[in-house]
C-alpha cells in the first residue's frame, strides 16, 4: 500500500515521453546540419506520442515529417520583429516542401518555435507597390499539412502556440484539407504567401499577430467552417487582412460560421476584411484602420451580420502614402444580412457606402454613420 502511494506522489515528469533532440546528435550551432538529428528523435516520439525537446539554439532543418500525436517544444522567445532569438528552426534548402510537415500528424502540436525562412520580407512593401517581388518559382512554406489536396480523413486537430513563422517563400502554415484547428498566441509575418493559408473546417484563431505577409493575413476556404477568430491583430498585408470566400466559386462550398471579434485590422493594402459568398457568420466589435480599398467588402454573402465595429482612414505607406480607404464599406448581393450601427468617424477619403445593390428585401443596411476626413488630414 505504502509503494502504491508513493507512486501516486511522483511527479508526472518522472514518466513522461520527452525526447532532447541533442541526445539525438543535433547540434543547435546554426552551422550543423541537423535535419537528420531532429527527425531521429521524431521519429523516437512517434512511438509514444511524446514530446520533442529544442534547447535554445539555431537549428538547420527542412521537411520535418511528424507522427501523430507528437508535439514540437521549446522556450519561446520571439520578439515582434524579424530578430532571432530562443529556438530557431532555420531552413536551409531551398528545394524543401517546408520546414516542419505535420499531414497526416494526428493531434499533432507546435509549440514555443521560431520558424526562419531563407526569404527575408521586413520592409520589401515600404519599397514596393507592384507584385513582383522576385520570389522563387518553387515556395517553401513554415508548415505544411496536405492530405494530397484532399479534407482529412478525420479530425486532425492540429495545435500552433507561441510560434512564430517568418521569411518563408511559401505561406507561414498551409492547411490544406485541415478537419479542425487551434492557432492561439502566435505571429504569422514576413512571408512571400499568406500567413495562413486555411482550406477546411472548425477552428479557433485567437491572440495571434498576422504582419508584413504579401499575400492575405489570414486567407480560408471551404464551408462548415465553424471558426472562431478572436482577438488578433492583422496587419500590413499586401493583399486582405482576413479574406474568407468559396473555394470553389459559389458551387456550394461556402465559407460558414465565422466568428470576427475584437480584432485590429491596420493598413492591409486590400480591405481590411473581404467576405465573398460567406454565410451565417458574424462581425463585431472590431477596429478597422486605414485599408487600403475599403476596411469592409462583402460580396454575395447570406446570413451575415456586420454590427458595432468602427474605423478610421489616414495616410499609409501603400500607393505612395495616399489617404485610405476612399470608401468606407463595399456591398454586393447580399441576402438576409444585417449591416448596422457601425462607425466610421473620418474613416474614409469620399464616401462611407460603396453599395453596389442586388440585395434581398430582408437585407438591413442602416444606421451606420461616419465622417470623411478633413482636408487638412489629407494634405
Amino acid at each position: 500500500m505504502k509503494f502504491a502511494f508513493a507512486l501516486l506522489l511522483m511527479p508526472l515528469t518522472a514518466v513522461a515521453a520527452d525526447f532532447d533532440v541533442r541526445d539525438f546528435g543535433a547540434k543547435g550551432d546554426g552551422v550543423a546540419a541537423d535535419s537528420a538529428a531532429v527527425q531521429k528523435a521524431l521519429d523516437a516520439a512517434a512511438s509514444c506520442s511524446g514530446t520533442v525537446w529544442f534547447p535554445a539554439g539555431t537549428y538547420r532543418v527542412h521537411d520535418l515529417k511528424v507522427a501523430s500525436g507528437v508535439m514540437l517544444k521549446g522556450d519561446p522567445k520571439w520578439i515582434y520583429r524579424s530578430n532571432l532569438a530562443g529556438v530557431v528552426l532555420q531552413l536551409d534548402s531551398k528545394e524543401a516542401k517546408c520546414c516542419i510537415d505535420i499531414s497526416q500528424a494526428f493531434g499533432a502540436r507546435i509549440v514555443g518555435l521560431l520558424l526562419n525562412g531563407d526569404v527575408p520580407m521586413t520592409g520589401r512593401m515600404a519599397e514596393r507597390e507592384d507584385d513582383d517581388w522576385d520570389l522563387p518559382a518553387h515556395r517553401v512554406h513554415g508548415i505544411l499539412m496536405d492530405h494530397g489536396g484532399k479534407m482529412s480523413p478525420y479530425e486532425d486537430c492540429p495545435v500552433i502556440e507561441n510560434t512564430k513563422v517568418q521569411n518563408f517563400s511559401g505561406d507561414g502554415l498551409r492547411l490544406w484539407g485541415c478537419w479542425c484547428m487551434t492557432i492561439r498566441h502566435s505571429q504569422f509575418a514576413f512571408n512571400g504567401g499568406n500567413g495562413v493559408t486555411h482550406r477546411g473546417y472548425d477552428g479557433f484563431v485567437s491572440d495571434n499577430q498576422f504582419s508584413g505577409n504579401l499575400g492575405s493575413g489570414f486567407s480560408s476556404a471551404l464551408g462548415s467552417s465553424t471558426i472562431a477568430f478572436t482577438a488578433n491583430r492583422v496587419e500590413c498585408n499586401h493583399a486582405y487582412g482576413l479574406k474568407v470566400a468559396s473555394w470553389d466559386g459559389g458551387k456550394g462550398l461556402q465559407g460558414t460560421t465565422w466568428n470576427v471579434t475584437g480584432c485590429n485590422f491596420d493598413c492591409n493594402h486590400k480591405a481590411g476584411l473581404y467576405f465573398e459568398d460567406v454565410i451565417q457568420s458574424t462581425v463585431t466589435g472590431n477596429v478597422f484602420h486605414r485599408s487600403g480599398e475599403a476596411q469592409i467588402v462583402l460580396e454575395g454573402c447570406r446570413g451575415v451580420t456586420v454590427v458595432g465595429n468602427t474605423s478610421k482612414a489616414t495616410r499609409t505607406r501603400f500607393a505612395k502614402d495616399a489617404f485610405v480607404p476612399a470608401v468606407g464599406m463595399v456591398l454586393t448581393n447580399l441576402s438576409s444580412c444585417i449591416v448596422r450601427d457601425n462607425v466610421f468617424w473620418r474613416g474614409y477619403r469620399e464616401r462611407l457606402l460603396g453599395d453596389r445593390g442586388g440585395h434581398s428585401a430582408d437585407t438591413i443596411i442602416r444606421d451606420n454613420i461616419g465622417t470623411s476626413a478633413s482636408p487638412e488630414e489629407r494634405k
